[in-house]
């Protein structure tokens, strides 16, 4: 075909780092990557159909998922229903998209992200830090309010824990299994990288990259292993130090802001513990929380019914719209990934650590269209080429 898809994967994934920047808001916000994936997938499915229903049917539990989502949507006609089944679905257009083009996007487009990631995250950090301007493209309100996302580095991202998801799952795929090696070829990315992350200020993406490149080195080899550990514990310091430093309230309580997370959770056992077995079981319907959840009162953040509406995890969200079965499902997408893939490969394993943490303390489920990285991850394990090779450009 005409259509040059290299070019055209370079140019969708790196659009992915300018995040709102690119974004329209019709609606729902679409991002010009997102766009130009929907665009693109048409034109292959018209001349090669098969390539956009093969990666469906290998990774078969996201679809799975997606289908008992649709499934559960329908049957209880929740009106935030349709608008996050939109979200989803994209969800599912990006992937198919990461994995026809897995063998044709190299490190090379890994590497211009991470430098786009941080000159935007720099240039918008020191904006501020030097000018007292706050650059925004949706939202300008939002860092107006004092909290610490004000002085944190964002880059183009609405939100520092977006742009340090982004940040993280693109490292993964930049240094892959080799991390010496990447250090002593690119030291100044790396150098910058640590800062980026530093002054970006968000502790759960930093601990998943200790534990992923901590453990296999400690196992393969100790020396080893304790330096990389050593270094990677000073740069967790480092940003809890400089969370510390902004912070407004005691830093163990805001920086890892537990509530928010944690007693939705409890809330929600209990709401559902209290229902019926078949609501336990199969939950109050995707799009339910931001209304009946809300209602009562199972929010910490969310106090007024809002369609469509998430929290700050995005467990309790799950466990209360798709019930027990939704969280299963999910759980058992995430360890059969996990093990599928070479335990050598610990990079891509330690994609889908990430991932889960990210859904544990984040509201994801919206953001997951906005993750080609995950999803190049995923088809890494999952796609056209198995794991034997996806080394070469993870």
């Amino acid at each position: 075909m005409i259509l040059k898809l290299d070019k055209v994967a370079l140019f969708i994934y790196i659009s992915f780092a300018l995040d709102s920047a690119l974004k329209i808001n019709a609606g729902i916000q679409l991002h010009l990557g997102i766009m130009s994936i929907l665009m693109t997938n048409g034109l292959v499915f018209m001349t090669r159909p098969t390539s956009i229903v093969s990666p469906l049917l290998k990774d078969y539990f996201f679809l799975f998922f997606t289908l008992y989502c649709t499934i559960n949507g329908v049957l209880f006609a929740n009106s935030g229903f349709a608008g996050l089944l939109i979200y989803l679905l994209i969800a599912c257009n990006v992937l198919v998209f990461c994995a026809y083009t897995l063998e044709l996007i190299d490190k090379k487009a890994f590497e211009y992200f991470q430098i786009v990631m941080i000159v935007t995250g720099l240039a918008q950090y020191f904006a501020f830090k030097i000018f007292g301007y706050q650059l925004s493209f949706i939202d300008a309100e939002h860092y107006q309010k004092g909290s610490s996302v004000s002085h944190r580095l964002r880059g183009f991202f609405i939100e520092p824990n977006w742009y340090a998801i982004a940040l993280t799952f693109n490292t993964l795929l930049l240094i892959g299994d080799k991390v010496e090696l990447f250090i002593k070829e690119k030291p100044w990315i790396t150098f910058f990288t640590v800062i980026v992350f530093i002054l970006n200020g968000t502790l759960a993406t930093v601990g998943a990259l200790i534990i992923i490149y901590s453990v296999p080195y400690l196992k393969r080899s100790p020396i080893k292993g304790v330096l990389i550990l050593f270094v990677l514990l000073s740069l967790l310091a480092a940003v809890f130090s400089f969370r510390e430093g902004i912070s407004q309230k005691q830093a163990g309580a805001s920086a890892l802001n537990h509530s928010s997370r944690v007693i939705p959770f409890l809330r929600v056992i209990e709401f559902q513990g209290k229902d019926s077995l078949t609501k336990t079981i199969f939950g109050q319907g995707l799009g339910s929380w931001g209304t009946l959840a809300v209602e009562n009162r199972l929010s910490v953040l969310v106090f007024e019914p809002k369609v469509g509406a998430r929290d700050g995890s995005e467990v309790p969200v799950i466990l209360f719209e798709l019930g027990l079965f939704g969280c299963f499902i999910i759980i058992i997408d995430l360890i059969i990934s996990f093990f599928k893939c070479p335990a050598r490969l610990f990079h891509l394993r330690g994609g889908i650590l990430l991932f889960f943490i990210c859904l544990a303390l984040y509201p994801t489920f919206k953001f997951w269209m906005y993750m080609p990285y995950y999803f190049y991850l995923r088809a890494s394990i999952h796609g056209n080429r198995g794991t034997e090779d996806a080394n070469s450009t993870a």
